[in-house]
């Protein structure tokens, strides 16, 4: 995936600084403007993102790429609870650099000895992000809600246990 973005970020990136020359109809003169164009937001659904990011999925131990809660629960099930006595830190570039930094220190000098000591620290980030060196994009935070895995997974299920978990004898449907 970050071999695709490397060339789309490349050329995001000459929007950026170069950005896009055009002459206005309305311009009497002929007088060319530069419009640049920078990317704020990006939205695609939750294992997209993982993808993007380079993340671990949202299903994964450090799955929640708005904060750095782990997963509480077992079995298949993780959940991301906020508790209000908890203090915890909401994901952003200056911790996406740490872990990048971590990540690419510990495969250059350091011998890991397990798959612990490789995740520690790194929070759930697998491998650098090319969205990165966007000038204002922030790798977690610019992601928009996913509102295919959040909202409507969970209410779709709901209704459809609503509809037919007692089937009607005389229409064969729920109330």
């Amino acid at each position: 995936m970050q071999i695709f973005l490397k060339h789309l970020v490349k050329e995001l990136t000459q929007l950026e600084r170069i950005g896009l020359q055009y002459t206005p109809i309305s311009s009497s003169n002929c007088v060319d403007q530069t419009i640049r164009v920078f990317v704020i937001v990006a939205t695609c659904d939750r294992p997209a993102t993982s993808l993007i990011i380079n993340h671990t999925e949202a299903g994964g131990y450090y799955g929640c790429i708005h904060c750095e809660n782990i997963k509480i629960g077992g079995d298949n099930a993780r959940v991301f609870v906020q508790n209000d006595n908890d203090d915890f830190e909401l994901r952003s570039n200056d911790t996406y650099d740490e872990a990048v930094a971590l990540l690419q220190r510990s495969s250059s000098e350091e011998r890991r000895n397990s798959i612990t000591s490789i995740n520690d620290g790194l929070d759930g980030l697998r491998g650098p992000c090319e969205l990165r060196t966007l000038k204002y994009f922030d790798v977690y935070q610019s992601f928009l809600s996913d509102t295919l895995h959040t909202l409507y997974e969970g209410v779709m299920a709901r209704m459809l246990h609503i509809f037919f978990d007692s089937v009607s004898r005389k229409t064969g449907i729920t109330p």
